[in-house]
């Protein structure tokens, strides 16, 4: 039997199927670095058809492949990851380093943009590991947001006093004025 070609003998662009037996255009197949001209060897619509057939003939098979992803994605499935982080430790933290080497600025600004603007996932963070919160709720993240909100208003309150206050004891003219002056301008802000 003979070999056909994948590639049309004519036009480049054009790459054979086996399965349709037809030429068709090399955006029509899905990619795969590892194969001859990037593409594998079926076009998208056979593979479909061939995935679609091989999940109807093997359904116990396929529903226990489902469910293992699953539990992998929900983490439930973790052994070989800890086994893996144990057994590989210094070489994760090395890859680890060469990351925060060659992306730190790009991490540390994603922080500062977390920490200025209270991200649900920087509260959270806080709550799971400073607290001990394993799955905070949306309402404990937006209560604890709000208490960070308190806090650091109140911290620039009493930065903004120490540089405006006074000598005297009572808060009257000047003084006052700029305290109402200085909440004017934060509720602007707001």
């Amino acid at each position: 039997m003979k070999r056909i070609k994948r590639q049309h003998p004519t036009d480049p662009n054009l790459f054979r199927c086996p399965r349709c037996e037809t030429y068709k255009e090399k955006e029509e197949f899905h990619k795969n670095c590892g194969l001859p001209h990037d593409i594998r060897s079926m076009c998208k619509r056979c593979g479909a058809e061939y995935k679609h057939k091989y999940r109807l003939d093997h359904k116990d098979k396929t529903k226990v492949m489902e469910k293992n992803s699953r539990d992998r994605r929900k983490g439930k499935v973790k052994s070989y990851e800890i086994k893996y982080r144990k057994t590989h430790k210094e070489k994760l933290s090395v890859y680890a380093a060469e990351y925060r080497k060659v992306h730190g600025d790009a991490l540390l600004t994603r922080r500062r943009e977390g920490i200025k603007h209270l991200s649900d996932s920087y509260i959270k963070t806080i709550l799971v590991h400073g607290r001990g919160i394993a799955n905070p709720s949306t309402e404990v993240i937006e209560l604890n947001r709000q208490v960070i909100i308190m806090k650091r208003t109140l911290k620039e309150f009493k930065k903004w006093r120490k540089d405006y206050e006074s000598n005297y004891t009572d808060v009257q003219g000047k003084q006052h004025a700029d305290e109402e002056a200085h909440a004017r301008e934060r509720e602007a802000e707001s």
